[in-house]
């Protein structure tokens, strides 16, 4: 900005021994004719005559912004500092492109937002520096319910999942939240009761064999501190994976 200086730069000596990936904005179209906005974090020193793997980031919210950010804990540097190309998606439901955009999310968790992801993750596999044979999802929240939610729904295209703190069964979540309007109001758009008595809280819950299916294992729980991030979620995927391998066990 013209006219602007530095007034500290305690980090400076840190910042001289790090390189920093290229970042940029790209357009695609989705399934249904709209704009949807990503950003594409490269390794450094990326090299578009070689093949790296994909990481599709997964936000949580499930609404607010994507765009530049600091964190320890999700840092989109620091994962393609080893080796990945970060694909982060402004899907449905992100804050930035309008109140429609927005507010299409509550009621349809399953629905448009995770075709979005799969447009943009679609549109990063064409391109001859992503290795399509090693993509991942990652997400923490309701970024951890959208990468379960996609364990169940991507047909082969990803071969790593990573959630934390996901919600797996959306039932399960209303019994252990302290934020009870979020299940009743913004997940299913009507009360638990008037939920169960339509069948619309199994629509769009990971859980729901009718709607996704999980043919691996995949659960890993080690400790938890948080008693509002029950572990339960994470050994209900892995008997649901566990279930659905021994099923096809047994039907072969």
């Amino acid at each position: 900005m013209a006219g602007s200086s530095m007034i500290t730069d305690v980090n400076g000596h840190i910042y001289e021994s790090i390189k920093m990936g290229k970042s940029e904005e790209r357009y695609i179209k989705t399934q249904d004719g709209k704009d949807l906005q990503m950003w594409i974090i490269y390794p450094p020193d990326f090299d578009p005559a070689k093949k790296y793997p994909a990481l599709l980031y997964c936000k949580g919210g499930p609404q607010g912004p994507l765009g530049q950010s600091w964190s320890y804990r999700w840092n989109y540097q620091m994962m393609a500092a080893n080796g990945y190309i970060v694909v982060a998606v402004n899907r449905r439901g992100n804050s930035g492109f309008g109140s429609e955009w927005r507010e299409q999310i509550p009621g349809d968790y399953g629905g448009k937002n995770m075709q979005d992801y799969l447009d943009g993750i679609d549109a990063m596999a064409k391109e001859p520096f992503v290795d399509k044979d090693r993509l991942g999802a990652v997400g923490a929240s309701y970024g951890g319910y959208s990468v379960f939610y996609l364990a169940g729904i991507h047909n082969k295209r990803f071969k790593a999942f990573v959630s934390h703190c996901g919600v797996y069964n959306i039932i399960a979540e209303y019994g252990s939240t302290e934020e009870y309007w979020y299940s009743r109001i913004r997940i299913t758009r009507c009360t638990l009761g008037q939920a169960a008595a339509s069948g619309i809280q199994q629509i769009f819950t990971p859980y729901d064999g009718r709607q996704v299916g999980y043919p691996h294992p995949g659960s890993r729980v080690r400790t938890i501190s948080d008693p509002l991030q029950p572990i339960a979620r994470g050994i209900q995927l892995g008997a649901a994976a566990r279930g659905a391998v021994q099923a096809a066990l047994l039907r072969e």
